[in-house]
């Protein structure tokens, strides 16, 4: 691999947007490597703004692509000659010719850089529920991010799906849009977590343990067709009498074995500890944790909390 690398021979049959492979080497696709001069042109006249680069350029020129392949393309140093190796943070020089000068690349990548700042995607600050929040549309972990304007880095979870394009469409992956801060979410737990913890038990009292009837007819039926036909087998001739009692002694009793197996009672959930809850003085203890110790004991007692538009919609015990 290293001497095809020094020779600048491909190392793969798949090829980069842009180019082609010739003898085994890449060389620039005429039509790709203009759609992504373009896209670079274009991304830098609506001052990097990636959702309207998306909408109105990219899916028009790039067909079947999605949000993913455009972040790509932009940050792509393939594009100015300096080929990046597989999951190695190493670029091979002269090795892939250049589509892109590297004045307009550095443009797009400031723009890039910018955008990341205005992201604020948090790093640092211990958030709470993360984890925790759930969508309550499509029922995936909400991201987290901070507002770093202001000393307290104020944080908020969202749905990363309302943010993400269905590919080579305009269409949302979810419209679960509206965010929610971390604080409100807090304020919330706090004074109603008593209620909704009562709330939880009585719900789960409520559900009477109903036995549970298993279906096993298809089953049952599978295993009389197999003893119908081990008789048959044996009348024909085509079957001993050692291996016809052998069979049907197996198969007689897999059969009274599901027959019984009617009946299955619903085991209980233990809310022990929910009552243990309900008892104490959440408001005075928790005044003195730290946020570690906040989220723990949040995550000690909660499975998921559901956001729906911008409000908690559900809470889920465990």
């Amino acid at each position: 691999m290293n001497e095809k690398e020094k020779n600048g021979e491909a190392t793969s049959g798949t090829c980069k947007y842009g180019y082609k492979l010739e003898n085994k080497k890449y060389i620039v696709n005429e039509l790709e490597a203009e759609n992504i001069i373009n896209l670079y042109k274009y991304f830098i006249s609506e001052n990097g703004d990636i959702n309207k680069t998306y909408s109105d350029f990219f899916i028009q020129n790039f067909p079947k692509k999605g949000m993913d392949a455009l972040c790509g393309y932009l940050r792509d140093t393939a594009y100015i000659g300096k080929y990046k190796l597989y999951r190695k943070n190493i670029y091979i020089d002269n090795y892939i010719p250049p589509i892109v000068d590297i004045e307009l690349f550095e443009n797009v990548q400031k723009l890039l850089k910018k955008r990341q700042r205005s992201g604020n995607y948090i790093t640092d600050k211990t958030a709470l529920f993360a984890g925790i929040a759930y969508c309550a549309i499509c029922n995936k972990r909400m991201a987290k991010k901070a507002d770093n304007r202001v000393k307290s880095q104020t944080i908020r979870y969202c749905c990363d799906s309302a943010s993400r394009y269905i590919a080579g469409t305009t269409q949302k992956k979810c419209f679960n849009k509206l965010t929610i801060r971390e604080d409100v979410i807090e304020k919330y737990l706090i004074d109603n977590i008593k209620t909704e913890a009562e709330k939880y038990i009585i719900e789960n009292r409520a559900v009477l343990q109903k036995p549970i009837t298993k279906d096993n007819n298809k089953k049952i039926k599978a295993l009389e067709n197999k003893i119908y036909k081990i008789k048959d087998l044996y009348l024909d001739d085509l079957i001993d009498k050692k291996t016809y009692e052998h069979d049907y002694k197996k198969y007689t009793s897999e059969l009274e074995a599901l027959k019984s197996e009617n009946i299955e009672e619903e085991k209980p959930k233990d809310l022990s500890e929910l009552n243990k809850l309900i008892n104490m003085d959440i408001e005075t203890l928790y005044q003195y944790l730290s946020d570690k110790e906040k989220r723990q004991f949040w995550l000690s007692i909660i499975d998921r909390v559901e956001i729906k538009d911008g409000e908690i919609d559900k809470i889920v015990f465990y």
